[in-house]
C-alpha cells in the first residue's frame, strides 16, 4: 500500500481539472488505536456538509487513506506533496482479500454489504468519563463461526456526530464513539484550524483542500484490475 507522506503535515491548495472535484476538510476527529508496543491514529476529516471525509491511518510505517463519498469508500493514495488522489490498487486488493477476485468495483464499502454479520447490542446501563464527557456503555456480540465475540463500546447516542459507521455500518447504533474495548479512544475532536494551531512545530494555518476524479480514477482501477487478471489467468 503506498504511503501518504507527512499527508497531516503538509498544506493542500485547490486544484481544477476538468471533471476532477475539490474537497474542503474543515472538522477532524481523532482516535488513538493502542497495541502491544505503540499507538497509531486514525485522523477522521470531513467536509462542512459532513458528505465527504477522508480517513487517514498514521502508522510508525507511514501513512494510510480512504475516502468516503457518500456510500462508496476507496482507498487512495497521493504522491508526495500532491494534491490528487487515486484509487490505490493494490492497496484496495488487500482491502477486499478473496473478494477483490470477484468483481472489478473497487468501493471497499460493498465488503460490509456482503459480508453482513449479526450483531447483538445490549445497553449495560453504565457510563463512563472520557475526555470530559459522558459516555453510555453498549455491549456488541458478533458471532463468527461457533464463537461469541463481545466488544464494548462506550458512546454518546445523543450526539449529532455519527462514527458507528467508520468502523462498521452494520453495527445499528448512531452516535459519538469515545471508545471501543481497549483499542480505540477519542483524542481529539473540533476545526482542523483550531487543533493544527495546538500542536507544536506545526506550519498548517488552512483548511485542508484535495483533488479527487471518482470516475477517472475508477476507470484508471478497471484498467490496472483487467491486466492484472489477463497475466495472473488459471
Amino acid at each position: 500500500m503506498k504511503i501518504l507522506y507527512s499527508f497531516i503535515f503538509v498544506i493542500l491548495s485547490q486544484f481544477v481539472f476538468c471533471q476532477v472535484k475539490t474537497y474542503k476538510f474543515e472538522d477532524i476527529i481523532q482516535y488513538r488505536m493502542k497495541s502491544d508496543f505503540y499507538s497509531d491514529f486514525l485522523n477522521i476529516l470531513s467536509t462542512k456538509d459532513n458528505k465527504v471525509n477522508l480517513l487517514i491511518t498514521q502508522t510508525p510505517m507511514g501513512n494510510y487513506a480512504t475516502i468516503k463519498i457518500g456510500e462508496n469508500m476507496y482507498v487512495v493514495y497521493s504522491d508526495e506533496n500532491s494534491k490528487n488522489f487515486q484509487i490505490d490498487f493494490e492497496g484496495t486488493k488487500e482491502m477486499l482479500g478473496a473478494n477483490f477476485l470477484i468483481s472489478d468495483n473497487p468501493n471497499i464499502n460493498d465488503l460490509n454489504t456482503k459480508n453482513k454479520n449479526v450483531f447483538q447490542i445490549k445497553k449495560e446501563n453504565k457510563e463512563e468519563k472520557v475526555l470530559n464527557n459522558t459516555c453510555e456503555i453498549y455491549s456488541v456480540t458478533e458471532k463468527k463461526n461457533s464463537e461469541n465475540i463481545i466488544t464494548k463500546i462506550c458512546i454518546d447516542p445523543k450526539s449529532s456526530i455519527n462514527t458507528v459507521s467508520f468502523f462498521n455500518s452494520n453495527i445499528n447504533l448512531k452516535g459519538l464513539i469515545y471508545k471501543i474495548g481497549n483499542v480505540y479512544s477519542l483524542e481529539k475532536i473540533g476545526r482542523i484550524k483550531d487543533i493544527i494551531k495546538n500542536e507544536k512545530n506545526s506550519t498548517i494555518e488552512n483548511d485542508f483542500i484535495i483533488s479527487f476524479d471518482e470516475k477517472a480514477a475508477i476507470d484508471n482501477y478497471k484498467k490496472q484490475y483487467k491486466e492484472y487478471k489477463k497475466q495472473n489467468k488459471g
